[in-house]
């Protein structure tokens, strides 16, 4: 009964309000951010509180979330990113800003977890969306599929692990899109052999 009293809309609207009161402090504040994210979370799969979300100027704190020093906060905000552009091309569209983050933690972030969420996070972002695909594929996003699926052989003779089985199936899933995209420009300009991320 006390969950149809509650009101989506201002739930989201004051877990925002925490989390930008939260990224001013200067103290390590990691589970208060973490508990509104979550907080958020469940509200945003339902389309339209997606779009809420992102009107209300959700979108605007995740560069800051993502560059956060706890990976817990990191963790979250990718499985909300997730979450939030998941066959929502208007959220997808709001997303693009974070694509070049996303790529560098999936690069170069030590935290297999996290390495995991921005995966999953850019998965989400680029399905059956032409332009954020383009984005993705312009910032190097297929170049480092192809380096999470078939990294060199180290001295054992065998392929170093995945971040996670995620990664794995997620990037294969991308791979899986582009080709079903049958993109001849792709083939004829060497296929996902694109310029790296920076």
């Amino acid at each position: 009964m006390e969950d149809l009293l509650v009101n989506p809309y201002d739930e989201m609207r004051r877990s925002l309000h925490i989390i930008r009161d939260c990224l001013m402090e200067s103290h390590n504040i990691a589970r208060v951010l973490v508990a509104c994210l979550a907080n958020v979370q469940q509200y945003i799969d339902v389309v339209d509180y997606a779009k809420d979300f992102e009107k209300m100027g959700g979108f605007q704190v995740f560069p800051e979330l993502l560059d956060y020093p706890s990976s817990l906060v990191r963790i979250e905000t990718c499985a909300l990113i997730a979450e939030l552009v998941q066959n929502n091309p208007h959220c997808q569209r709001a997303a693009l800003l974070s694509t070049r983050r996303l790529l560098r933690l999936l690069d170069s972030e030590p935290d297999d977890e996290v390495r995991c969420k921005a995966l999953y996070a850019l998965s989400c972002m680029v399905r059956q969306n032409k332009a954020a695909y383009g984005s993705f594929e312009k910032l190097g996003g297929p170049v480092l599929l192809r380096k999470i699926l078939f990294e060199a052989t180290n001295r054992q003779g065998y392929f170093p692990p995945v971040p996670c089985n995620l990664s794995r199936r997620e990037a294969s899933m991308a791979i899986a899109y582009e080709c079903e995209r049958g993109c001849d420009r792709s083939a004829h300009n060497g296929g996902l052999m694109h310029a790296p991320v920076k």
